[in-house]
């Protein structure tokens, strides 16, 4: 399957962008929205997959400071998960020209994800799919965080980094985890959203996630209005795309197959 890849210009940030061509046209574009240390060629061979078991275009790009995309050095804000959800997204699907979407966010992508379809009001948005999503700061994220840190002083975690990111390595690892430790951010919640999306929800999470509790499909329950669907996988951790690509890629085709009323051209099947 061919994947295209470009540089996107928005403000002042190059972003490195991959696309693959739908199978059916006239089905939405799944836009990918990747995790803390995610970037494009993190997501490794999960897109291909999906577009071959959906019929979907898929659309991934790396957020600025990640991946192939140009540097972001400085300190990073609080709100830095709206600043990418309803300033830069947008951007992106402005100048991707992408006039029918479903989000697919894992992390902090499905935060993301979860602010965009909350606020941002796109009638072309038809559903969203949150892989290991958080909705607030949890104990339990910050001590995988803590390890995480731990990892990095310890072991070779930065040098298979920046096989992915590159010079952006250093300031994206110390970012994430400065903000995330900060006790200013541990108020940090989106739960307030959660009521305010009106498209079909899919939640997908591993049992042995180290970043994260059912506490998020809990909270999505209690406050959601919209369809929800909620999967727990056995024995999966915080990737479930990655640990799970079977099983995951046939949950999401089967979402988008609801969401659109009709059956994928390349489905899986058991």
């Amino acid at each position: 399957m061919d994947v295209s890849t470009e540089r996107l210009t928005i403000g002042s940030h190059a972003l490195e962008v991959a696309r693959i061509a739908p199978i059916d046209a006239s089905r939405p574009t799944l836009v990918l929205l990747h995790e803390a240390l995610g970037c494009v060629r993190r997501w490794k061979e999960w897109p291909e997959q999906l577009a071959a078991a959906t019929g979907c275009g898929v659309l991934a790009y790396s957020r600025p400071g990640h991946g192939g995309s140009s540097r972001q050095p400085g300190q990073r804000p609080h709100d830095y998960l709206h600043r990418e959800a309803l300033e830069v997204l947008p951007e992106v699907l402005r100048q991707e020209r992408v006039d029918s979407l479903l989000l697919v966010g894992h992390s902090d992508g499905a935060s993301i994800a979860t602010i965009y379809a909350g606020a941002a009001g796109d009638d072309r948005l038809c559903g969203v799919v949150q892989l290991a999503p958080h909705f607030i700061v949890e104990p339990e994220a910050l001590v995988g965080i803590r390890a995480i840190r731990e990892a990095w002083s310890t072991t070779n975690l930065r040098k298979r980094l920046r096989k992915y990111h590159g010079p952006n390595t250093d300031d994206l690892f110390r970012q994430w985890t400065e903000t995330w430790l900060d006790p200013a951010f541990g108020a940090w919640s989106i739960s307030d959203l959660l009521p305010r999306i009106t498209v079909p929800m899919l939640l997908v999470q591993g049992d042995t996630d180290e970043y994260g509790t059912l506490a998020h499909f809990d909270l999505a329950t209690q406050r959601v209005s919209a369809p929800l669907e909620t999967v727990l996988l056995r024995d999966v951790g915080h990737s479930p795309h990655l640990d799970a690509a079977e099983e995951t890629t046939r949950l999401v085709a089967a979402f988008v197959d609801r969401v659109t009323g009709a059956r994928s051209p390349g489905a899986l099947t058991t």
